[in-house]
């Protein structure tokens, strides 16, 4: 169901393209964007054994971005993801929290009047999480890294509806041992522009 809903959103974006209107995006040096997803991710954790579980969940985050040149955006985000699992190699069921701290740059491929924007970047950061099971706490931060691609789609001067594809990939280091995490995201959400 959730493929659809995606298929439908970004077959809506294409097809709503191609017709012109006659207004100029906000977007461009200067523009501050704020934006906001919802994600549905394919989380894989693997254990140094080689044990992996995967699972998937639905995310939220929330960024800020300055236009510094007429394409490309520098900001920041913050994603916040909540996972009950059990972890490789153990046998305890774990819940846990992770809050995602990233520095982002993008790349938008478009010119003035250009309604469908295409844009490709990266984010770096600290993925920090909190994990609570068999009556322990364990708390870990590693540094990540996230290439994306995506699409805006303007509906007016100052909106634009967002797609975006991206993977993550760090070591979380809890106590019963460290954990590979990688994540495929598909996100959909909402851009504001001032």
């Amino acid at each position: 169901m959730k493929k659809i809903v995606i298929a439908l959103v970004a077959s809506s974006l294409v097809f709503f393209s191609v017709s012109a209107h006659a207004f100029e995006s906000k977007i461009g040096q200067g523009a501050t964007e704020v934006d906001s997803f919802l994600s549905m991710q394919a989380l894989t954790m693997t254990s140094p054994g080689g044990e992996s579980t995967k699972t998937q969940l639905e995310t939220v985050s929330l960024g800020l971005h300055y236009f510094v040149t007429e394409k490309l955006s520098l900001g920041g985000s913050v994603l916040v993801m909540g996972v009950q699992t059990q972890l490789p190699g153990t046998d305890n069921d774990t819940a846990t929290t992770s809050t995602y701290f990233q520095l982002d740059a993008k790349y938008h491929f478009y010119e003035k009047g250009q309604q469908l924007i295409p844009y490709v970047g990266v984010s770096i950061g600290d993925a920090l999480s909190e994990s609570q099971g068999a009556g322990s706490v364990d708390y870990s931060n590693a540094f990540m890294w996230t290439p994306r691609a995506g699409l805006k789609y303007f509906v007016n001067e100052t909106t634009a509806i967002n797609v975006e594809l991206n993977y993550s990939s760090y070591t979380q280091d809890f106590g019963q041992g460290s954990v590979d995490i990688s994540s495929l995201s598909v996100q959909a959400g909402l851009s504001v522009y001032f």
